[in-house]
């Protein structure tokens, strides 16, 4: 049986948390019925889903979450985070 769903803890809003990780397969009637959903990883970056099987997700936009990812996302890979300025190699 699967342990209940839980939020992320606080922590996980002020920094980006790069430890989160699947611990189970989630159905498809489970991603109908999501808030939001968003594919990751280093060709996707964070990308929001809208649709699935031509069934729009929630309102048919990205969520709050999602485009918060995403703009932090965005400001670490193009050095605006001075925060995680170590996770980037200079391209010269």
């Amino acid at each position: 049986m699967r342990p209940p769903w839980q939020p992320p803890q606080p922590a996980c809003h002020r920094k980006l948390c790069h430890t989160w990780r699947c611990i189970w397969r989630v159905t498809r009637d489970e991603v109908y019925i999501a808030d939001e959903a968003f594919f990751t990883g280093s060709a996707a970056e964070v990308t929001p889903i809208i649709e699935i099987d031509r069934r729009r997700s929630a309102s048919g936009r990205p969520g709050p979450l999602t485009k918060r990812l995403h703009e932090r996302f965005s400001a670490c890979v193009h050095g605006e985070d001075a925060r995680h300025a170590e996770w980037l190699t200079p391209v010269l």
